[in-house]
């Protein structure tokens, strides 16, 4: 009844594992993770691009910095009315 069990347990992975050897992957397999990585790279250099471009990067940057401020102070009021013993919640504005 136990062997049962164990051998219910086992799938073809496992048995491969124990010859030595491996499923191949598929060639679908190994070019979507690469596509993935890609568009990745490509939105994080866009954005990169974006945030040190010459004149239109400033105006990107001191909206962020904005944003940044609005919510460093957000948190800071909410932790000043913790200490006071009230609670709220902090809500961000899109």
């Amino acid at each position: 009844m136990n062997m049962k069990k164990l051998m219910r347990s086992y799938d073809a992975d496992d048995v491969l594992h124990l010859l030595g050897l491996t499923q191949r992957r598929s060639l679908l397999g190994s070019i979507l993770p690469a596509f993935g990585l890609l568009a990745a790279g490509a939105i994080i250099g866009a954005g990169i691009g974006l945030a040190f471009a010459p004149s239109s990067g400033q105006r990107l940057r001191q909206d962020v910095t904005g944003k940044l401020d609005q919510l460093r102070d957000k948190v800071k009021n909410n932790a000043d009315q913790h200490k006071n013993g009230e609670s709220r919640t902090i809500t961000a504005n899109t």
